[in-house]
């Protein structure tokens, strides 16, 4: 088992982490935000409604469609998505500080936001994450409360074309177990360190 304090970050590093709705990918980000030094989450920014257990500027960056697309139009994002009617983008902002800091930068974003910093950034780590099994993440989506039965149908519907696209992805975790996906994810990290 590798210990989060024991991983040094010797040079910028961007990990991307993507999946399905459910799939446990804010968690486990949380998990390496708080256990890895200097480890920088990179707020994406959105156009839906914020859910009740969300901060904006933490989690997203909450912003109207006017203003997007005037980013959009200012090429302010490395990367953006209009998925299920409400756009989401990745802003350039804190790149600069994990190229000039040799930092740990997170992002969390959909299968094809990640491929596209893959092209931009072929060093870049993809790791997507799985859930142990469609009724798992079915059961994760109700219980969160958050989305009509409409929305969790239509995030389900999307899994199959993520789940395809995640073959292109450098690594594949089934998330069965949040101290497990941890250890991988240190010791992947851990392991682009040496390359």
């Amino acid at each position: 088992m590798i210990e989060a304090l024991k991983v040094k970050i010797l040079k910028p590093t961007f990990l991307v982490i993507s999946g399905p709705s459910g799939s446990g990918k804010t968690t486990i980000r949380n998990g390496i935000l708080k256990n890895i030094p200097g480890a920088v989450f990179s707020i994406s920014m959105t156009t839906r409604d914020k859910r009740p257990d969300e901060e904006d500027g933490f989690d997203y960056k909450f912003i109207k469609e006017k203003e997007f697309k005037r980013l959009i139009d200012e090429d302010q994002f490395l990367e953006w998505e209009l998925i299920h009617q409400d756009y989401y983008g990745t802003p350039l902002g804190r790149i600069k500080y994990a190229e000039e800091n040799n930092g740990l930068l997170i992002f969390d974003v959909d299968v094809k936001g990640g491929l596209s910093i893959k092209d931009r950034y072929p060093e870049a780590i993809l790791v997507y994450l799985q859930a142990p099994s469609i009724d798992v993440l079915r059961e994760r989506l109700l219980k969160r409360d958050t989305d009509s039965r409409r929305k969790i149908d239509q995030r389900l519907m999307r899994m199959e074309e993520e789940d395809e696209l995640s073959k292109k992805y450098d690594r594949i975790i089934v998330n069965r177990d949040k101290a497990k996906t941890l250890n991988e994810l240190y010791r992947i990290i851990q392991e682009y360190q040496i390359d």
